[in-house]
C-alpha cells in the first residue's frame, strides 16, 4: 500500500517496467475512490534512475488548481484508493480507451496534514443526585 498526504508533493514508487511492453512508456494513473467510486485520472512524468528495477514519481496532492498532465491532482476525500497505472505511448492522453495495458493495480491511503478541531460537548448536567433509600 502506498501512503500519501494531502497539500504535499509525494514521492511514490512502483514496479512498472516489469510488465510493460512497449518501448519508451508512459504511463496513466487512475484512482478510484473507496467511498465515492469516483476516479481521477492522471499521468505523471517517471524519474526513477534505474526503470528498469523501479519507477518513481512525484505525486502532488493539493486542494488547488489541479495539472493532470504533470502529477497534480486534487483528491478532496481522505481515505482509501484503489489505484490502476496503465502503461501508453502517448504522454498526454488521459482516455482510457487509448491506453496500451494494464500494468498495476494496488491501493493508496490519502492522509490528511491538517490537524483535526476537537469538539468537547460541555452542555450536561454539573449536579449529582445522591440517593438515600
Amino acid at each position: 500500500m502506498i501512503l500519501l498526504q494531502q497539500n504535499n508533493v509525494n514521492p511514490a514508487i512502483f514496479t512498472l517496467s516489469e510488465k510493460t511492453t512497449i518501448v519508451n512508456p508512459y504511463y496513466l494513473f487512475e484512482f478510484i475512490s473507496q467511498d465515492t467510486n469516483i476516479s481521477k485520472i492522471f499521468t505523471a512524468a517517471d524519474i526513477s534512475t534505474s526503470k528498469a528495477r523501479y519507477n518513481e514519481f512525484n505525486i502532488e496532492l493539493t486542494t488547488g488548481a489541479e495539472d493532470l498532465l504533470n502529477g497534480v491532482v486534487n483528491l478532496p476525500l481522505k481515505g482509501f484508493y484503489d489505484y490502476k497505472i496503465y502503461s501508453q505511448a502517448n504522454e498526454t492522453n488521459l482516455d482510457l480507451f487509448n491506453v496500451s495495458e494494464l500494468v498495476e493495480v494496488g491501493r493508496i491511503y490519502i492522509e490528511d496534514t491538517a490537524t483535526p478541531i476537537k469538539e468537547v460537548y460541555d452542555a450536561g448536567q454539573k449536579t449529582k443526585t445522591v440517593y438515600n433509600g
